[in-house]
């Protein structure tokens, strides 16, 4: 398992750093946000947030399965879009 994954925050480079204890989920997390994916990892998963431009730890990743439709951070992505400005 990688301890360091790229990510973007603020059109900057920035480390991840992966804490298996509070980001590693052994179910594939489902979402229908547009700015949720996941990464699969030795048989584990993986769940980040685009606009966050980070890894969801499993509490944030369990609220943007069951409240994506009203969550803050996709409202400001959405708002991005709308801005032109990428989120990834």
């Amino acid at each position: 398992m990688s301890n360091n994954l790229e990510g973007y925050t603020g059109g900057r480079r920035k480390a991840n750093v992966i804490y298996k204890p509070i980001h590693l989920l052994y179910t594939r997390p489902r979402s229908e946000c547009e700015f949720f994916h996941y990464q699969e990892e030795s048989g584990a998963y993986i769940a980040y947030c685009k606009v966050l431009g980070r890894p969801l730890t499993k509490d944030e990743a369990i609220k943007c399965e069951n409240y994506w439709r009203t969550c803050p951070f996709r409202r400001i992505g959405l708002q991005m879009e709308e801005s032109g400005v990428s989120t990834g």
